[in-house]
């Protein structure tokens, strides 16, 4: 079950997730230089460095995955190794497409489910999911 262990303190969850809903759908191929850029921005605004960037988005993709009704066992984790910041990128970009397919699976629109994930993180309100089951 996802528990609301990023730090909020920072801002850095909700500017990452409108982030990413302002961009929509995203492609690493194609969009990486503007997530970079929105990375930087985001990472700047909120004071907060690489190595805790990246445990904030691992703590919202869990919730994300929660949120969604997703399988945890069967949902991908992105590869990281290379440098930390390169992990950075290909962790946002994976976060900004499981946040459109979490949308599409509770049916509704993704600044919907950008909200009830930054409620859950700042530990305002419980997982639908968990309060349901």
């Amino acid at each position: 079950m996802a528990t609301p262990t990023c730090s909020t303190d920072s801002g850095f969850p909700e500017a990452l997730l409108r982030g990413l809903v302002a961009l929509g759908p995203v492609n690493l191929r194609r969009d990486n230089l503007t997530i970079e850029l929105g990375l930087s921005l985001w990472m700047r605004q909120c004071g907060i460095a690489v190595e805790d960037a990246s445990d904030v988005i691992v703590s919202l993709r869990n919730i994300l995955i929660e949120v969604a009704g997703f399988d945890p066992r069967r949902e991908p984790t992105p590869l990281v190794g290379r440098s930390p910041e390169l992990d950075l990128v290909n962790m946002t970009g994976y976060l900004g497409g499981l946040l459109l397919r979490a949308s599409i699976a509770a049916q509704t629109s993704p600044g919907v489910i950008a909200e009830w994930v930054t409620q859950i993180a700042r530990g305002l309100v419980q997982s639908p999911v968990r309060a349901a089951g």
